[in-house]
């Protein structure tokens, strides 16, 4: 017994061996060296035992102040005090409790197998029981490196070798089926210390300190012991391998327990006292590691080959797969876990009954998610159910999620788990479950994976007992929803296992909030943004969404919704009349109208046109909810608003743009330009002009394929109708910049909008006659103006429009002007386009000259009638008037050819009356063999249009001579009074103007003459005829003289004034 420790607990120990009797007096010594000097025993105060009993014996008087510690400290004195010293076979503790009443306990030690097994008995002299422990004691010699000696020569002096050891208590190895905690052992420097947290004991020949309590640290002797006993643990493992056969040869008693001890049993107690590193002191952690990493290289795990009819085969850790759940072995099969991983399952026993971490730090390691997720893809496509959604194929897949759930509660478990330090392990699992296709939806044949909706959300089955309008209730039933039959399959057979299942599967992102805008933006806008998606939706369900939309989410709140309403308007489809769904667009085709049904009244719908012209919304959405929504003319009208919010008008789409202007200057070149002037002095800023356009009526009326008048005169009339209500769309607003926000700010000015510009710059006006011209060039003229058949005009009596403000905003004409008449006239007359025409007024102030052929005709399809009224029109102003006297040497003057047509002709081709009737018969009407044409006949009776003729444009008052001179040239056919009425007219006014050569020339070639004779035959006048004085005389040579033929009345007439 070391001297420190005897010291701790006696002032005065005593020795007596034989016949020496010393103490040791640490009071009464003297100069303090009663610790090492022995002082002689004459007496003593205790009788002493036989010595036949004991060979030695030391007393040890107990300190006063150690007296209440003592029953105690022999209380706690146990058996395996025995285990390692050398010779010490029993311990006896004698306690006087009275005169005559002694309690013994009596501690024996036992060797059995050559001392691996140790017997330790405990008993007392007042009972019989015996208590038995057996200790598995395994020890080592181990040889003192050189240097380590060198170090500790003073100390250790010339120690060449130790001695290290383990032992494990053996009396609880048959308990080990249940999972029960051992008691911890102390640490042994061959007598006990404290508990290092070791289940079994650890012996060396440690440096302590007086107190006997721990090994010294940072010691170099304890660390090279420490370093040496790693080789205990993987000792003692192969060691237990032996221990079923060694207890069976040593027949030792152990109380009840006669079955045979097993090889698992022994693996199983082996590893129940392996510690954890958290269980035991961190001095000895590196110790627990090296001893596990050794261990790993030669420990082995019974697992069951079903190939083997339930052989045990003993396999190394690192191909032992641990899993608790029997469902997964169930599921995943031992032949497909060695065929796929080339691993075992680790023999149920060893899993439910060890700790696992000290599995998993053997090498074993647990069927984590990827591996499950292999597995369940192998078998997904084995078994072709990739896209099967039988019952039998969701029982399947049931088992599955049973499966890919039990793997994540392992990853869960284990050692270190964090879920804020492993939230990114977690993500990442969840990121790959996402995207198996193992998600059977109702009503559905597919599987889906979670991927596939990750715009939308897949719900929980939702309660049908609760009551849900119809159209939330088509929505509810059309929405991405776990098939029941999942679910139901999971209650039935794993009822403990459907609450975590479900925590599963909101983990992945199945919901069971139906929020009804969650429904909307996870559901019902993915699905119409996407026409592969809604394409395969039915009528019922695509009509809900709107329905729904508007009674859930605008109806109660619409202010609140319309941030959402461009969003909308952007994806939402729309089914029309046809029978088809189109997604709207108001900057494209499919611009969609409401009806008369939906209570608009002004509904395109009521134009008779062709269902091409319009798109019209279906029906359906009326008459599907009348009787739950649209029961009241006022919730009808609620619907149309919201429709109104989504471009869906009864009217042409009119959309309000904002244009931005820095300055007024900017306007040149847009359709404002011409506002400049007017928007100059009220703007120095930048500006906006808000805007109204109807790009729909553009398309409508700019197609050229399509020239039917009834169209655009239907649209004309529709317009004019409902202008008043559409008025605000004609005007767009100047605004400043700075005052966009204002709502209360008046704008600068009102100028017209680009729907108005557009109504007028576009041919879409159908005027009499069928054709189609721009509203500019249109005449909106009474019924009876004389000249509306002139120009384009609308045809009153067949187009009544009635709203002023709409004639005049449409910038109709409302008169004809003389100008346009004056240029008609030039047009008809001599073919002078405007530009022409205006370009020769403007080339000189005088007379015009003409520029055509004075021998070509311009025919016109008039009548004389018509004709009339123009020249009465231009008559009567100055203007015009001047004009035309400038244009005079131009065909100007009609003349009717047949009913229907005429010819203009030169001034000089006319003349106004024929006073001697030579060049007009006597109804007034010319001769054919007249060169000249008389207006009187035509224009006659009216005595302004003389004036205009003979002062305007110069007509001849009367024929002159040129005019009468021609009649004699073909005079054969003509009577001879009126060939004598053209003699006298001609030399009357030859005479009068001094042009007797000039006739005298021009006819001389002329045979006009008549004279007497049978033949009435005519006779130049160089041919000298005679002038028959006597006309008896005349008669008698008539035959052979060419005598001139004269009537009493010419005879009388030419009296004298013969010009030949």
């Amino acid at each position: 017994i070391g001297f420190k420790s005897v010291f701790m607990i006696s002032h005065r120990p005593e020795i007596h061996s034989g016949p020496y009797h010393f103490c040791f007096d640490t009071v009464n010594g003297t100069e303090q060296m009663g610790y090492i000097r022995p002082i002689w025993l004459e007496e003593y105060d205790e009788i002493l035992p036989s010595t036949d009993e004991w060979t030695t014996c030391i007393r040890l008087p107990i300190k006063q102040e150690k007296q209440g510690d003592r029953s105690r400290n022999f209380d706690d004195i146990h058996a395996r005090l025995l285990l390692f010293l050398n010779r010490l076979r029993q311990i006896e503790i004698v306690r006087q409790q009275g005169i005559n009443e002694t309690n013994n306990r009596i501690f024996t030690r036992i060797d059995h197998a050559n001392g691996q097994i140790i017997e330790l008995q405990e008993r007392t002299k007042t009972s019989e029981k015996i208590t038995k422990n057996f200790w598995f004691v395994l020890k080592k010699v181990i040889q003192v490196p050189a240097e380590l000696k060198a170090k500790l020569s003073d100390i250790k002096c010339d120690v060449e070798s130790t001695t290290i050891a383990i032992a494990y208590p053996l009396n609880a190895i048959y308990e080990s089926s249940s999972f029960q905690i051992l008691s911890t052992q102390p640490l042994f420097a061959y007598l006990p210390l404290r508990s290092y947290g070791f289940r079994f004991i650890l012996q060396a020949d440690f440096e302590i300190p007086a107190t006997r309590q721990e090994i010294l640290r940072d010691n170099v002797w304890n660390e090279w012991l420490k370093t040496e006993m790693i080789q205990l643990v993987p000792l003692a493992y192969e060691q237990f391998q032996h221990l079923p056969e060694l207890l069976t040869s040593s027949s030792l008693d152990f109380e009840q327990h006669t079955h045979l001890l097993t090889s698992i049993q022994t693996l199983k107690y082996f590893l129940k006292l392996i510690p954890a590193r958290n269980e035991i002191d961190p001095y000895f952690n590196t110790f627990i590691d090296k001893s596990v990493q050794l261990l790993m290289g030669i420990i082995q795990f019974p697992v069951i080959r079903e190939d083997k009819n339930g052989i045990i085969e003993w396999i190394s850790p690192t191909k032992c797969i641990l899993v608790r759940d029997p469902f997964i072995r169930q599921i995943f099969s031992q032949d497909l876990l060695l065929s796929h991983f080339n691993s075992y399952y680790l023999d149920e026993q060893i899993i439910m009954e060890c700790d696992e971490t000290i599995l998993i730090r053997l090498g074993c390691r647990r069927l984590d998610f990827s591996d499950i997720l292999r597995l369940i893809r192998t078998l997904y496509t084995q078994n072709e159910q990739e896209h099967s959604t039988k019952t039998t194929s969701i029982e399947q897949i049931a088992q599955w999620f049973l499966c890919i759930d039990y793997s994540l509660q392992q990853e869960r478990e284990k050692p270190g788990f964090n879920i804020d330090h492993n939230d990114g392990t977690e993500m990442t699992t969840m990121a790959e479950l996402k995207k198996m296709k193992i998600i059977p939806l109702r009503q559905q044949t597919r599987l889906v994976s979670v991927e596939e909706f990750d715009q939308r959300a897949i719900l929980f089955p939702f309660d049908k007992t609760t009551p849900y309008a119809k159209h939330l209730k088509i929505v509810l039933e059309d929405l991405p929803t776990i098939d029941e039959r999942l679910l139901e399959f999971i209650e039935n057979k794993y009822p403990r296992r459907l609450d975590s299942i479900k925590r599963l599967l909101r983990d992945l992102g199945v919901s069971d909030s139906r929020n009804i805008r969650k429904i909307y933006s996870n559901h019902i806008l993915p699905v119409i943004s996407d026409d592969t998606q809604w394409s395969t939706k039915s009528d019922s369900v695509l009509i809900a969404y709107l329905i729904c939309i508007y009674k859930e989410l605008y109806y109660p709140q619409p202010d609140l919704f319309l941030n959402e309403i461009d969003k909308l308007k952007s994806k939402l489809i729309i089914k029309i009349r046809e029978g088809k769904f189109v997604r709207t667009n108001s900057n494209g085709a499919n611009i969609v109208h409401l009806t008369s049904l939906y209570g608009c009244e002004r509904s395109l719908d009521s134009l008779t046109l062709s269902m091409d012209q319009f798109t019209f919304i279906s029906d359906d959405y009326y008459n599907q909810y009348r009787t739950e929504l649209f029961y009241q003319d006022t919730e009808r009208k609620k619907f149309v608003r919201f429709l109104n919010e989504l471009d869906l008008h009864d009217f042409f789409l009119v959309n309000m743009t904002d244009n931005p202007f820095i300055n007024v200057e900017q306007l040149a070149g847009t359709q404002w330009a011409y506002e400049i002037k007017t928007l100059t002095p009220l703007l120095y800023e930048p500006f906006i002009v808000k805007d109204y356009r109807c790009d729909e009526f553009d398309t409508l009326v700019s197609s050229k394929d399509n020239n039917d008048v009834t169209r655009y005169t239907q649209i004309l009339l529709y317009l004019d109708r409902w202008c008043q209500s559409m008025s605000a769309f004609y005007v767009a607003s100047v605004i400043r910049a700075r005052g966009r926000h204002v709502t209360t700010l008046a704008p600068v000015k009102g100028i017209e909008s680009s729907f108005c510009l557009s109504l007028r710059k576009h041919s879409w006006i159908p005027v009499a006659g069928g054709q189609l011209f721009k509203p500019t060039d249109v005449y909106f003229l009474p019924l009876k103006n004389p000249f509306c058949r002139y120009v384009p005009h609308l045809d009153r009596s067949k187009i009544s429009l009635t709203d002023t403000n709409f004639v005049n905003l449409l910038g109709f004409k409302q008169e004809i002007t003389r100008k346009t008449i004056f240029e008609l006239l030039m047009k008809w007359s001599c073919n002078l386009d405007n530009d022409s025409l205006w370009k020769l007024v403007n080339m000189t102030s005088n007379l015009i000259p003409c520029t055509i052929p004075t021998t070509s005709r311009q025919s016109c399809r008039d009548i004389i009638d018509n004709i009339r009224c123009v020249y009465i029109f231009l008559a009567s102003d100055n203007d015009s008037c001047a004009l035309l006297t400038r244009f005079r040497l131009w065909p100007l003057v009609f003349i009717p050819r047949t009913s229907e047509t005429g010819d203009f002709l030169f001034i000089n081709e006319v003349f106004w009356k024929d006073s001697e009737s030579l060049l007009t018969m006597n109804d007034g009407t010319n001769l054919e063999s007249a060169q000249n044409t008389s207006l009187e006949s035509y224009y006659g009776s009216d005595a302004n249009l003389q004036q205009f003729f003979i002062n305007i444009l110069h007509v001849k008052l009367e024929p002159i001579l040129d005019d009468y001179l021609p009649l004699l040239s073909n005079a054969a056919d003509k009577k001879h009074d009126y060939i004598w009425k053209c003699i006298e007219v001609i030399t009357r006014l030859a005479f009068t103007q001094n042009k007797q050569t000039l006739v005298k020339d021009k006819c001389i070639d002329w045979a006009f003459i008549p004279c007497l004779g049978d033949k009435n035959k005519l006779v130049k006048y160089t041919d000298r005829p005679y002038y028959p004085h006597d006309m008896i005389i005349a008669d008698l040579f008539a035959d052979t003289l060419s005598i001139i033929k004269l009537s009493e009345v010419w005879q009388k007439v030419f009296s004298g004034r013969w010009p030949y």
